[in-house]
């Protein structure tokens, strides 16, 4: 109920007023304007009924509240509006603060990542990025969901926007402008496509995440794009592009900008933007005296330090026995001012041995507290494995995602929190425009040739000729400063990481060390020269400059797809639904694999069966 008093209600009469509604056990809320008093009667609304306060001294008017919300009411503050102070920020009256729902937006929290939320001019902006060494921490409140809201000037929002693109780590922003149906939400990222966003757009609302199977609920029953669906079964190419597998479910992949803006008109709601492509930089001659070796070593530690400086105990490298880890390890192990540990997988078949001397010989010599996995122990789609026990199924993630997971797990256990990998490594002395032989097949914008033998003869007629006809005309994301598999490798891989509470970082796809790589002459390229010699000075054996043994993933995956995972699969083949989208004949598919089986020796040959098994699983968790 609300009182209202008298203009000329005198202080002893609204006294008498508030005395009587706490007779009756209620609560008075006194609510004092420019030219009246206005008291609420809160509480139980018989006993309020009874309060009789019609004509009662210096009161005007006595007056049910009927709508919710009574304590904001502009009835119950009788034409003003209401301002309420909430985690120190002030909303209603002229203080504009955005509120919409059902809405959220929580950003991932991790120690190597900052997030902070400003608004300004109608508009509010999200951003979170990676902590850098060195930078200024946020100077506005952080915390995207703690109350962190900071109101800048007018105009200096466009100043922050831009400021970020020059932030020297990974980040991601999200901008909101507008209300109501003419709400619009875009998001920005750097050059690195760390974490990226995957985002579907229905029925007038915008749902994203960094892991795309917690969208599947949501993405509308088993939706494939039926092209990438064939170039995925037949090559195992899933491409770095906007366009998932889902066809619902897009990605924001490097440097683009992601828009949704549901009153669009002719145009989707939900869109990526893509930037130019990257022209790589040519190999240049080297100055006299110059030692590309220690150019390397400078500008790969320097740019750990950014991470790594300041970072709180937790620091793990993956170690594999290759060349890559090992130089991440020797970097780690200089700049990170605290004991590093490692983690890493035992392989299955011929390199199984030499890898794991090889992984001992970093570990010993880096004084690294190393953890082991073995893959046999976690081989794809064993029997009570996380994908096959209902766990996350992403067709384009990790092919040995038990084996990596647990891993990861092994990793955390022991305290880790910011994994280092040597992803990007492989590409930095690849060979540049010019240098590179023409494809036998495929080529740079049709995909990978299959080193998996020929096409399946499992596919149905349709998907055969979807494959044919789009082969080398998949659309991809524009070419970024490294090779395109790097940040493809970066997308495929981050959910995995963050699903653990880890953070993935990447030193080896620094653009600074991406850009002095392309510019070293063939010489310093050819056979990994560069690496070589470094981890040569560094005291590392022979064994591990030039291995004897190539690491291979292939003889686990063949093993598991003849014995453990056997049971799995030909229960998942033996009713396909890829055959009740028209994706494969699915007798054909049966016999293939069982002569496959039989066959006992090829390896290779598990890929295509691979494919066919994740892409299966998926469409059944999609189907819920």
């Amino acid at each position: 109920m609300m009182i209202v008093m008298k203009p000329t209600a005198t202080e002893d009469e609204i006294a008498a007023v508030v005395a009587r509604v706490e007779s009756v056990g209620a609560k008075a809320h006194i609510s004092k304007g420019d030219e009246v008093t206005v008291i609420g009667a809160i509480g139980d609304r018989e006993h309020v009924a009874r309060l009789e306060l019609d004509g009662a001294p210096g009161v005007s008017q006595v007056v049910p509240i009927l709508k919710p919300y009574k304590l904001s009411s502009a009835q119950f503050r009788h034409g003003e509006r209401s301002v309420f102070e909430i985690g120190g920020r002030r909303i209603g009256g002229e203080h504009f603060a955005l509120i919409a729902g059902p809405c959220t937006v929580e950003p991932f929290r991790h120690a190597a990542l900052e997030d902070f939320a400003l608004v300004s001019d109608g508009r509010l902006l999200i951003v979170v990025r990676e902590r850098c060494a060195g930078e200024p921490p946020p100077e506005r409140g952080t915390g995207a969901l703690q109350g962190g809201l900071t109101a800048l000037e007018p105009g200096r929002l466009d100043d922050v926007a831009a400021g970020m693109r020059a932030w020297p780590l990974g980040w991601l922003t999200v901008e909101v402008t507008g209300s109501g149906r003419g709400i619009r939400v875009v998001l920005e990222t750097g050059d690195w496509g760390v974490a990226p966003v995957f985002a579907i757009a229905r029925d007038g609302e915008l749902w994203g995440d960094w892991d795309p199977a917690r969208l599947f609920p949501v993405a509308g029953g088993p939706k494939l794009d039926r092209v990438r669906a064939a170039h995925f079964l037949a090559v195992f190419d899933s491409s770095y592009s906007s366009a998932t597998l889902v066809s619902e479910i897009q990605m924001h992949t490097e440097r683009s900008r992601m828009v949704w803006d549901p009153a669009a008109d002719g145009r989707p709601a939900l869109s990526v933007e893509y930037p130019v492509g990257v022209d790589p930089p040519l190999p240049r001659r080297l100055k006299p005296g110059a030692d590309p070796p220690a150019a390397f070593w400078e500008i790969l530690t320097s740019s750990l330090r950014r991470w790594l400086e300041g970072y709180p105990e937790g620091v793990v490298v993956e170690v594999s026995g290759g060349l890559d880890s090992a130089v991440v390890a020797a970097a780690a192990s200089s700049v990170a001012g605290q004991p590093v540990r490692s983690c890493g997988i035992a392989l299955a078949g011929a390199s199984r041995e030499d890898e794991r001397a090889r992984r001992s010989v970093v570990a010993r010599l880096f004084g690294l507290e190393d953890r082991e996995v073995d893959i046999l122990d976690w081989l794809p789609f064993a029997p009570d494995t996380c994908r096959i026990a209902g766990g996350p199924v992403v067709p384009w993630e990790e092919c040995y995602y038990e084996a990596a997971d647990a891993m990861l797990a092994a990793a955390t256990g022991a305290g880790g929190t910011l994994v280092l990998t040597g992803l990007g490594g492989d590409e930095l002395c690849g060979r540049r425009p010019g240098e590179r032989p023409a494809p036998a097949r495929g080529g740079d914008n049709g995909g990978p040739a299959s080193p998996w033998l020929a096409v399946p003869a499992f596919l149905s007629a349709d998907t055969r000729a979807a494959y044919d006809e789009t082969r080398g005309r998949l659309a991809r994301a524009p070419h970024p400063l490294a090779a395109i598999s790097v940040p493809e490798c970066i997308a495929i891989g981050s959910a995995m990481y963050m699903r653990r509470g880890t953070w993935a970082v990447h030193p080896l796809a620094t653009p600074q060390l991406v850009q002095f790589c392309a510019q070293l002459p063939r010489e310093w390229r050819s056979g990994r020269r560069v690496e070589r010699t470094l981890l040569s000075r560094l005291g590392l054996p022979r064994q591990l400059t030039h291995p004897a043994v190539r690491d291979d993933f292939m003889p686990a995956l063949a093993a598991a797809f003849r014995h453990r995972a056997r049971p799995a699969v030909d229960r998942l083949f033996s009713s396909p639904r890829l055959a009740d989208l028209g994706l494969v004949d699915r007798d054909r598919l049966v016999a293939h694999y069982a002569a496959w089986c039989a066959e006992g020796s090829d390896v290779d040959g598990a890929m295509p069966l691979y494919a066919a098994a994740a892409l299966e699983l998926t469409v059944r968790a999609l189907e819920g």
